[in-house]
């Protein structure tokens, strides 16, 4: 009990830690350019044209 209380505790630890040190050092990542906003899982596949791509990135490219 006492070592599984133990294990739990230097996990949430552990997980705390890295949460800070990510939110802490985020502000110094480079931002990606500016875009359409992604599908949850599927990013831009459903924005993305089966043909036509090359008129579809280049007025992409002009909006943004």
């Amino acid at each position: 009990m006492a070592s599984s209380l133990a294990s739990l505790m230097i996990s949430l630890a552990v997980i705390l830690t890295a949460v800070y040190y990510k939110e802490k050092r985020g502000d110094k990542r480079l931002r990606h350019p500016p875009g359409p906003p992604p599908d949850p899982l599927i990013g831009h596949l459903r924005i993305i044209p089966s043909s036509g791509q090359d008129v579809f990135f280049y007025e992409l490219g002009k909006k943004y």
